[in-house]
């Protein structure tokens, strides 16, 4: 994205908010180091709090228990325990007030040995008896106030047994702040927590106060320190930014800005206007610029001439194909947006005409390059000498061409288009050496002018069109209608594309159905030939919306090897007890790799008790027909059979039978349903006749009706297969025989 351009001194001011920016945050990031410091700080400092109050707690029960030593010398509190007769006289004017024991007990209660309290009082916040064993110091919450309850041993000498147990009650707030000097609490500051009640072990204390720190005046002092540093350091650079941003804007700036307004009177008025001002401070660089400019400016002329006689050549070659002379695909996609503007404004009609040249490739491989490229020439030629003045032929692929027609209904695009193809079948292509008829596919799609939405499918359209034009006997261009689509989705769709994708390259869902081939004479059946089928979810992908798939993302010897591995598992189920063999496809990219026939190895242990055929079509023998070939040999002589399928639909050449390693030949399906014809008839009873006097087992593909039957019986086939013999099937057992 291209930004709105700015001046020098914008430039400036933006460099210096850039570097207060900076600032700030760098600032505001070391403010917040110094705040999340003192966080931390006040945490350890909690913390140390915690564990000094603790520590007090520890200190204050250490030493009531070196009260207990002290008291062994008080004889009154073991005349009491043996003899507690007058225990609640001595118990309210002596055992407070004797200075025996510290002034922070507030209550105390005389025990004997066993824990029995020497006289029962209403008053008394102890119990009447206590367990001597589980004897530990207590905290309770009465009232404001949280208390200390602990119990010394009272005995005469340190080995001495115990005679008895001192119960004292403690104010324990009052007495840690009178005892103890706290380095980081405020002890005037703890207060109990409200909602607090109930007795609590020691530990629990500090959960049970609310208190504060003593403050800590070095830490703010030095955090005051720094923010006054801050704003110092932020004026100076602010005032040094101020006389940066001067500096730039005169020194630099200026003169910048004379070069730009010269630059712009030269342009307006197209001469060199007169000099920029020099500046005060000159910079030497700037000033060669200027002085440069006016001298640029004659040459810059004189390239402008020459340059505008070169962009006309050089759009010629962008926008046209360099070998027939045609405008190319980038012209095309041009024109085509153009008219896709002009034409939702406006309402005219316009059609899309693609034409595809069929079998180029085996034209190319088997004649040459430099054969197919007088191909080229001679077709995109005849093609553009038939379109309308205005009308323009665009080459968009290697074998494949475009048109625009606007203006035109759909039947006169059917009859220029006709007039096209009659064209090309009028050249005389045996002067370049071809044996065989170039025929081209065409495919017409067309926009009413009242239904411009139908626009962006036009090129949709156009290759489902040609795609049907390629189908066996058709002839003539082919006008796309809507129930085309259902047969050629399977080129566009993109979950059937996942699905054959999936299966092919995973082996997963791939299903072989089997159509019998019947014997002429017996009417028995001889063998089955494989037909693919993807199961997909709760149905079937067919044949027409898989094998383009495989084709545009070239997958063919992909499948080839999971339907070899399908067959096997077939043949090792035991799918075919009582029949004969087997046949499979085998595409033209399978022929030629090496690895061909380790790719058949699964199938060779079979090959003692069936007969396995392997079908290839025509066109990819011939192809690659050397290759092939050695292929095809080797397979033979380990038990193979070898089919040409689609025999009389490409090259029909005897020529290259003879070459052929094959036992069998397939008669395609047109020339058998063109047996209608007498003269079809004729011609194909002879072949039949000399290819069987060849010995070739020879198969009618096709046979859809009684009639079909009995002309290709007439004929002297030896083999039927079609849909009036037997429909293709999954079988799940041992197939019918009949």
């Amino acid at each position: 994205m291209a930004f709105r351009p700015l001046s020098i001194n914008h430039y400036t001011l933006g460099f210096l908010l850039l570097i207060a920016l900076m600032f700030t945050g760098t600032a505001w990031l070391g403010f917040r180091s110094i705040e999340d410091a003192g966080k931390s700080l006040e945490q350890h400092r909690y913390q140390a709090g915690h564990q000094e109050l603790k520590e007090s707690l520890e200190a204050l029960i250490a030493d009531l228990n070196r009260l207990a030593g002290q008291l062994s010398e008080w004889d009154e509190l073991f005349q009491q325990i043996d003899q507690p007769t007058y225990y609640s006289y001595w118990r309210q004017h002596r055992l407070l007030s004797a200075g025996k024991l510290p002034i922070m007990v507030d209550q105390a209660e005389l025990y004997d040995a066993s824990g029995k309290v020497l006289g029962e009082f209403t008053n008394s916040p102890f119990p009447v008896r206590i367990d001597p064993n589980t004897l530990h110091p207590e905290l309770r919450i009465e009232g404001p106030g949280i208390w200390l309850y602990h119990y010394l041993p009272l005995r005469r000498g340190p080995d001495q047994p115990v005679r008895g147990w001192l119960g004292l009650r403690i104010d324990l707030i009052p007495a840690l702040q009178q005892r103890y000097d706290f380095r980081e609490l405020d002890e005037t500051s703890f207060k109990l927590l409200p909602g607090s009640d109930g007795t609590l072990n020691t530990d629990q204390l500090p959960q049970r106060l609310d208190y504060n720190l003593k403050p800590n005046p070095g830490a703010s002092e030095l955090l005051e320190i720094v923010r006054r540093s801050v704003w110092q350091l932020a004026a100076v650079i602010g005032l040094l930014s101020l006389l940066f941003y001067i500096l730039m804007a005169q020194v630099l700036g200026r003169p910048l800005r004379n070069i730009s307004q010269y630059i712009d009177r030269l342009h307006d008025r197209g001469q060199g206007p007169a000099e920029p001002p020099r500046s005060l401070l000159p910079i030497a660089e700037l000033e060669k610029v200027r002085a440069s400019l006016i001298a640029y400016d004659a040459d810059l002329r004189k390239a402008q001439q020459d340059l505008g006689r070169k962009n006309r050549a050089l759009w010629k070659l962008a926008h046209h194909d360099a070998l027939t002379g045609m405008l190319n695909r980038r012209a095309f996609d041009r024109d085509w947006n153009d008219a896709r503007q002009l034409l939702r404004r406006r309402r005219i009609e316009i059609g899309l005409v693609l034409f595809d040249v069929n079998r180029f490739k085996a034209i190319n491989d088997t004649y040459g390059h430099q054969t197919g490229d007088e191909v080229l020439k001679a077709i995109s030629h005849s093609i553009q000498s038939t379109l309308r003045q205005g009308e323009q032929l665009y080459r968009i692929g290697g074998d494949e061409f475009a048109s625009i027609l606007i203006g035109t209904s759909a039947e006169d695009m059917q009859r220029i288009t006709q007039r096209c193809l009659d064209a090309i079948e009028a050249y005389d292509f045996d002067a370049l050496g071809l044996r065989e008829t170039v025929r081209v596919s065409c495919g017409i799609a067309y926009c009413p002018a009242n239904d411009h939405q139908r626009l962006d499918k036009l090129q949709w359209q156009a290759d489902v069109a040609v795609y049907q034009a390629k189908k066996p006997g058709r002839h003539g261009p082919v006008l796309f209608e809507d129930g085309m689509a259902d047969g050629s989705q399977s080129i566009f769709s993109s979950w059937i594309n996942e699905a054959v994708y999936q299966a092919v390259t995973h082996g997963e869902g791939i299903v072989l159905y089997y159509q019998s081939i019947v014997n002429t004479r017996s009417l028995d059946i001889d063998y089955y030939e494989s037909l693919l089928r993807i199961r997909h979810e709760s149905g079937f992908i067919p044949p027409s919306h898989i094998f383009p798939i495989v084709q545009s993302r070239q997958l063919e010897t992909a499948l080839d090897r999971s339907v070899i591995h399908e067959l096997a598992r077939d043949l090792e189920n035991r799918k075919f007890q009582g029949i004969n063999g087997v046949s499979i496809n085998l595409a033209a990219e399978s022929l030629v790799q090496p690895e061909l026939v380790e790719w058949l190895s699964p199938l060779r242990p079979f090959l003692s008790d069936y007969r396995i055929t392997l079908e290839v079509t025509e066109t990819s023998l011939i192809t690659h027909l050397g290759a092939a070939s050695k292929h095809l040999e080797a397979l033979r002589e380990q038990g193979f059979k070898v089919a040409l399928d689609d025999f009389g639909s490409g090259y029909s050449s005897l020529l290259y039978l003879t070459r052929m390693p094959v036992d069998t030949i397939k008669f395609d399906i047109a020339l058998i349903q063109g047996m209608e014809d007498e003269r079809i008839h004729q011609l194909v009873r002879e072949l039949v006749r000399m290819l069987s006097g060849l010995g070739y087992e020879l198969v009618a593909e096709g046979i859809e009706t009684k009639e079909s039957f009995d002309r290709v019986i007439d004929a002297g086939f030896t083999h039927a297969q079609g849909f009036y013999l037997d429909t293709p099937k999954r079988h799940h057992g041992k197939l019918p025989s009949s």
